[in-house]
């Protein structure tokens, strides 16, 4: 552009408007970045004020971030675990539960493997259950259909079955062990309610289980996988030592009554199937 001759040039050899040129770029041209830089800077409105401003809300979302993963640490094990539970009440031509669930044993429970499943507990029932009758309670991925996919000998019928999620519980889906009493509540909700009604049950559960009074532990709160419908089931499973502290626990520490009687308030009706743990 400035046509400056290459590998040096003698004295007084260099023609004019080359010179010029040269004197035009090393100094007006170069002015044009400045005063470009000069526009933005007018644009630029930042004085004291917005200054501290600007602080306030920096700190504002420190305290945000430290308030969320403060909540995430309370929290801790009780978040739910992101699979698919198949709630099954099945029942047997016997008299008994005993052969449904030994046929089950050979058959259906092997199946579950090839399908990302695995059973969570077997009941037979105290209260409420035929004496030929079994609740089955298989883990499943959440890609799964478990009701399609289920398979289960001839001559075992489905009285009834849900497909549920998690909502604050279980944390892990490893198969129940602990011997005891099992206790199967089904609750009928509005589904625009689920989220508060397992928020009350998560905040009472924190003075619901810290007494030396009984002995009881929820094991799971559980929503409908598909929320579709206005109304819906919920479902909570709560482990306890035997009947007497089931029945001590319906008097539990003032904080968490005040809870459970708002999720009262939030249901249309209740029924509860008590269990024992079928142990394989």
């Amino acid at each position: 552009m400035i046509e400056f001759p290459r590998g040096g040039a003698a004295l007084g050899s260099v023609a004019e408007d080359v010179i010029w040129k040269l004197g035009f770029a090393q100094g007006p041209a170069t002015s044009v970045f400045s005063l470009c830089g000069l526009l933005l800077y007018l644009g630029y409105r930042l004085d004291r004020a917005r200054h501290a401003e600007i602080l306030r809300e920096l700190e504002a979302r420190k305290e945000e971030r430290g308030s969320a993963e403060a909540a995430s640490r309370t929290l801790g094990d009780t978040m739910a675990i992101e699979r698919t539970f198949h709630w099954a009440r099945l029942k047997g031509p016997q008299r008994n539960w005993q052969p449904i669930f030994q046929q089950i044993g050979q058959t259906t429970l092997p199946a579950l493997e090839e399908r990302d499943a695995h059973l969570w507990g077997a009941f037979h029932g105290l209260f409420g259950i035929g004496s030929n009758e079994i609740i089955m309670v298989t883990s499943w991925g959440l890609d799964h259909d478990p009701v399609a996919e289920l398979t289960l000998p001839d001559n075992v019928e489905r009285v009834e079955e849900i497909v549920f999620v998690p909502t604050v519980r279980p944390a892990r889906d490893q198969q129940l062990t602990r011997p005891g009493l099992y206790v199967f509540r089904f609750f009928d909700v509005r589904n625009a309610d689920v989220e508060e009604i397992a928020e009350l049950s998560h905040t009472a559960w924190t003075t619901f289980e810290d007494t030396s009074k009984y002995a009881a532990e929820p094991q799971g709160l559980f929503c409908q996988k598909d929320r579709a419908s206005e109304r819906g089931v919920m479902l909570l499973l709560t482990w306890y030592d035997g009947l007497n502290s089931w029945q001590t626990s319906r008097r539990p520490h003032p904080d968490a009554t005040a809870n459970f009687r708002r999720r009262h308030e939030l249901t249309f009706g209740t029924i509860a199937y008590a269990t024992r743990l079928i142990e394989s």
